[in-house]
């Protein structure tokens, strides 16, 4: 139970605010944009959820996105360095 609380709640808590802070960059960075809302077949702006999923899968198959200047959409690197500064931050800080 130690474990848990000490470690895997942090890390999905950081976790889970990385998701956030990845969706909002992709959706309005630069050079990205259109991941989520995006014209429908009718024009019309429509949310979906399938190219979150695509670009977050998408470092298991391209090798390019593990290059540095990559990191900041490789969704796998941000949700893993983001809990592990959720499980430093309860360490040192709480």
């Amino acid at each position: 139970m130690n474990f848990i609380k000490n470690y895997c709640i942090p890390f999905l808590t950081g976790s889970i605010i990385g998701t956030c802070v990845y969706a909002f960059y992709v959706e309005t960075g630069p050079g990205m944009g259109k991941i989520f809302i995006r014209p429908g077949s009718n024009g019309e702006l429509v949310f979906t959820i399938n190219g979150f999923i695509n670009l977050a899968t998408e470092p298991l198959r391209n090798i390019n996105l593990w290059k540095p200047q990559n990191l900041d959409i490789n969704y796998i690197f941000v949700v893993t360095i983001s809990g592990l500064c959720g499980i430093l931050t309860k360490k040192f800080l709480l």
